[in-house]
């Protein structure tokens, strides 16, 4: 099992502290980046033997991907790699509250709710209509 496998270890640059969530063929961990001192999630996927070089492929491409695009919303990519032809890992900004529990938590008390498209055209089109 991953979890078991790969708490309290270290993966190159990263000591793994604890696992933090788990998918069907990935866990993710708390780390940190020994170098620099900084905190990351760190992505450590099982690379099915039978088809470890179509995963690993599927991986690699997903990984070019996200690492190309820079957005707000889309957290940047640290590094990737693979572990003894087995695990691949994929490291990322450690997010301090998952998403699960945002939504639980509700609406933030911080960002009011966007108003809807009419209530947003309204002002203008009655500035249009008086015109």
């Amino acid at each position: 099992m991953i979890a078991s496998t790969w708490s309290y270890r270290r993966v190159g640059d990263f000591e793994i502290e604890e696992r933090i969530g788990r998918g069907g063929s990935a866990s993710v961990f708390r780390a940190r980046q020994v170098p620099v001192n900084r905190y990351v999630a760190l992505k450590i996927i099982d690379l099915d033997a039978q088809s470890n070089a179509l995963a690993f492929q599927r991986f690699q491409q997903e990984a070019h991907v996200v690492a190309s695009l820079e957005h707000l919303h889309i957290l940047p990519i640290y590094d990737y790699g693979v572990i003894e032809n087995q695990h691949a890992y994929l490291v990322t900004r450690l997010m301090h509250r998952s998403l699960s529990d945002m939504l639980r938590s509700g609406p933030s008390r911080l960002r009011r709710p966007p108003k809807s498209p009419s209530k947003l055209a309204a002002p203008s089109l009655t500035r249009i209509a008086a015109a």
